[in-house]
């Protein structure tokens, strides 16, 4: 199977040096092509050019993350309550009395009153702000196109 020109190679007398990585459309190793020569296939990765950052050869990153409490931004929950120092609560009721003591019809007294609490002093309430999010992890992979890969070792 003929799988075309590779740039900078029209022939296959051109024959790559050991560390060239060869891309392409075709599952096809080099190998078939550039007789004598053996090819270590590349899976799974993706090309970093080498630098100050990154040494030639290293390897590492991952497709997806869980941020970790320390990976995610600096931010912060609030709440409050006041101190509403001693205060008490008044209601109105509906009272029922008897008159005379006989609770006979007649002699009972209905109407509406104000009752007021006692006071339970100075006194604050507290507030609890839930976790939330659900830890999934999501992609960090850059926008990509996957072809077969190969590097040459000898």
């Amino acid at each position: 199977m003929a799988i075309g020109i590779v740039k900078g190679l029209t022939v296959a007398a051109n024959t790559p040096p050991v560390g060239f990585v060869w891309k392409s459309a075709s599952p096809i190793s080099p190998a078939a092509i550039f007789a004598g020569t053996t090819w270590s296939q590349l899976k799974d990765r993706a090309i970093i050019a080498a630098g100050g950052s990154y040494a030639n050869g290293s390897t590492g990153g991952r497709a997806s993350v869980t941020l970790t409490t320390k990976e995610m931004p600096s931010h912060n929950h609030s709440g409050s309550t006041s101190s509403a120092g001693a205060h008490t609560h008044t209601a109105k009721v509906c009272i029922a009395r008897s008159i005379d003591g006989t609770m006979a019809f007649g002699h009972i007294y209905i109407g509406n009153a104000t009752r007021t609490t006692s006071s339970a002093g100075a006194h604050s309430h507290s507030v609890s702000i839930r976790n939330t999010g659900n830890g999934k992890a999501f992609s960090i992979l850059n926008p990509y196109i996957v072809r077969y890969m190969w590097e040459r070792i000898g």
